[in-house]
C-alpha cells in the first residue's frame, strides 16, 4: 500500500471511529438528517423529541431510545430506557441490575453521587415493601455524575457531556426498570430553544 493512501486509510479509520465514541455511538450536534441515516427516528409528542430502538452502539438491556434534538444545536441528550425486571418485592433484582449499570458508568466517568433513601415518614419501610415505596415515589434510588460544581466550558467528562442520571423506577411492586439520561454540554442552549418551541402556540 503506498504511503499516501496509508494515511487517507488511517485517518479514516480514526475518523469513523472518534464519530461513533459518544454514548450508544451518538455525538453531540447531531442533526435529524444525520440520525436518520444510522437509525430510523419516529416523532414523539414534542417537535424536539425522537424516538428509536436501533443505535449504532446498542446495548442488550436497553428496550429503547430518546432522543432530544434542537433545530439549532442539533443532539442535546439521550434518554435510554432499560428493559423490564421482575423482580421481589424487597427489589433485589432492581437494585442488582441498578448497580451493575452505575458500576459501568463509574469505570468510564468516575465516581458518582448515589441516592438511595427512603422519605421521612412514609409508610412503606418495612424490606419487603422497597419496591412499593419506589412506586408510590417515596424511595429515590438512582445516581449522579454532573459537573454543574465547576467552571462553564471546564467539562470533565468524555463524549461532551455535562451531566449524566441513571434512575429506578417500579411499574408494580414486582416489576422495574432503570434509565440512564445522558445530557450533552449544549443542553443549556437547546432548553431555551425547547421552552420557545413549547410556547409557540400560546
Amino acid at each position: 500500500m503506498r504511503p499516501s493512501l496509508l494515511i487517507v486509510v488511517c485517518w479514516l479509520f480514526v475518523f469513523v471511529t472518534s464519530s461513533l465514541a459518544g454514548p450508544f455511538g451518538l455525538e453531540k450536534g447531531m442533526t435529524v438528517k444525520q440520525l436518520s441515516k444510522l437509525t430510523k427516528l419516529r416523532k414523539g409528542q414534542r417537535p424536539y423529541i425522537y424516538l428509536t430502538n436501533k443505535v449504532p452502539k446498542p446495548h442488550k438491556d436497553i428496550a429503547g431510545y430518546i432522543l432530544f434534538i434542537s433545530p439549532n444545536d442539533g443532539l442535546c441528550g439521550i434518554r435510554a430506557n432499560g428493559v423490564t425486571i421482575n423482580t421481589s418485592s424487597y427489589g433485589d433484582e432492581l437494585a442488582k441490575a441498578f448497580y451493575e449499570v452505575e458500576q459501568a458508568l463509574t469505570k468510564k466517568y468516575g465516581e458518582s453521587a448515589i441516592y438511595d433513601k427512603l422519605k421521612d415518614g412514609s409508610i412503606w419501610h418495612g424490606p419487603n415493601e422497597w419496591m412499593m415505596s419506589l412506586l408510590q415515589k417515596e424511595r429515590d434510588l438512582s445516581a449522579k455524575w454532573s459537573i454543574f460544581e465547576k467552571k462553564r466550558g471546564d467539562y470533565g467528562f468524555a463524549d461532551n457531556l455535562y451531566a449524566i442520571t441513571l434512575q429506578a423506577y417500579a411499574l408494580d411492586k414486582n416489576v422495574g426498570y432503570y434509565d440512564i439520561f445522558y445530557h450533552f454540554d449544549n443542553q443549556e442552549k437547546c432548553a431555551e430553544t425547547f421552552k420557545l418551541m413549547d410556547n409557540e402556540g400560546l
